[in-house]
């Protein structure tokens, strides 16, 4: 299976460079591409398939900071990157103490000695209220799918190392403490993120950041948009709308019914140029740095209710996400510029 799976990788990764170096104005993707998502997602991110592999069902337990279960999803983590990663990711672990609880960053790095980084992020913890909150969409799916992204970005990195630019890194992110414990507020609310661009800062890291991307309220039911929010991010934005448009092209398309989440023709939340919604991006884009900002407006209904659970996710929505950060992310590390 590895060696089919290495093969497939090879294949892809030529057809997609001679895609871009032939100037193509349109994104495609692949029927490589396509083999490769069909031979991994309905094992890996499958919502009713139990198997070893599959990375999101682990995540549908409560994640309460400090807890037993919080902890568990820490491991987890960090077993999955030490027993499936080909190459050596840097492990950085960012612990601290606040408001009485214990807070756990957990940061992965792919090529930690490059000159520039993108991040992408998810915050693994639920809220404290209602009791028994899992947080499906909000956000257990999203960090599910940083690890299969993770494990897509790998492969690419250890079979066509050549044609990925050396001065690109990629900052895997798992924040801890988003939720606020009471009401939120700016003491009680993304204890992690807060955390983090401090650190950064000071270690120089935040200006190391080329594009920051925060994938919150995904994988939930129903049809949802997602705007353009910043202007320093709307270049991504842009090149993840052209992803979209080939995504809906495709089989996988059809599980969404080819709904459209993305426009980049609706600058409305551009010309404001603030901060619209606080979470865990809005440390670093108060420290000017470029953000993308994956979020549905208006946030789906089950947002913070008993109801956001594993019975309320939409499988083919993952998958389309899953897609779209695996053809997102090694785009930015062959080809920065794009």
């Amino acid at each position: 299976m590895v060696n089919n799976r290495n093969i497939l990788v090879n294949w892809i990764l030529c057809c997609i460079f001679l895609r871009t170096a032939w100037g193509s104005s349109k994104y495609e993707i692949d029927e490589f591409n396509l083999k490769y998502y069909n031979l991994t997602l309905d094992k890996e991110l499958s919502l009713v398939n139990k198997n070893e592999d599959n990375v999101l069902l682990p995540f549908n337990i409560t994640r309460v900071p400090g807890t037993k279960e919080s902890l568990f999803i820490q491991s987890y983590i960090q077993k999955y990157y030490n027993n499936t990663m080909e190459n050596d990711w840097d492990l950085e672990i960012d612990q601290f103490e606040a408001s009485g609880y214990n807070f756990t960053n957990i940061v992965y790095t792919l090529n930690p000695d490059a000159k520039r980084f993108v991040v992408l992020s998810a915050h693994y913890d639920s809220k404290l209220e209602p009791k028994g909150f899992i947080g499906g969409m909000d956000s257990a799916a999203p960090c599910a799918i940083l690890l299969y992204v993770s494990r897509f970005i790998d492969q690419v990195y250890s079979q066509d190392k050549l044609n990925i630019d050396g001065e690109m890194g990629v900052k895997i992110v798992f924040f801890d403490g988003e939720e606020a414990f009471k009401e939120w507020s700016d003491t009680d609310s993304l204890y992690g993120s807060r955390h983090l661009a401090k650190k950064w800062a000071q270690e120089g890291v935040i200006e190391q950041i080329e594009t920051f991307v925060l994938l919150d309220l995904i994988g939930s039911e129903g049809n949802h948009t997602i705007p353009t929010y910043y202007r320093k991010g709307h270049k991504q934005y842009r090149l993840l709308n052209d992803i979209e448009d080939a995504f809906l092209q495709t089989v996988y398309g059809e599980q969404t019914k080819k709904h459209k989440e993305l426009n980049k023709r609706e600058r409305g939340f551009l010309s404001m140029n603030q901060l619209l919604i606080d979470d865990d991006h809005a440390p670093f884009w108060r420290q000017g740095v470029p953000v993308l900002h994956l979020i549905p407006n208006p946030f789906p209904p089950v947002w913070h209710t008993i109801d956001d659970d594993f019975h309320h996710l939409d499988q083919g929505n993952i998958n389309k996400w899953a897609i779209l950060m695996c053809e997102y992310l090694q785009t930015r590390m062959a080809f920065p510029n794009e």
